[in-house]
């Protein structure tokens, strides 16, 4: 701890420091800390939430790509309709005995 001119600064265990001055509510500065303490952490989840979001995003669009076209054996390639020169298929799957 450190004082002088009457203010004194201290730090606590996590590390973060704190100024206090004759007359301070120490009480509303310690529930001030929790407050921002708990907006940190709920920022930081919040941002690890959209971290992970997207990541899923990312590799489930990413299967999907690599996934096209279908391979299915003994499946029928029909082209379904063509705008321009993009062509819409469907694979035409019949097992045996259906």
């Amino acid at each position: 701890m450190l004082t002088g001119g009457g203010a004194s600064l201290t730090q606590d265990i996590g590390g973060q420091f704190t100024t206090t001055r004759p007359g301070d509510n120490l009480q509303g500065s310690s529930v001030t800390r929790l407050t921002l303490l708990s907006f940190q952490i709920a920022v930081g989840k919040t941002m690890m939430f959209r971290v992970v979001l997207i990541v899923v995003g990312l590799a489930a669009s990413l299967h999907a790509q690599l996934a096209y076209p279908p391979e299915l054996a003994g499946a029928q390639e029909v082209v379904y309709r063509t705008v321009g020169d993009v062509s819409l298929k469907m694979w035409i799957y019949q097992p045996p005995g259906h």
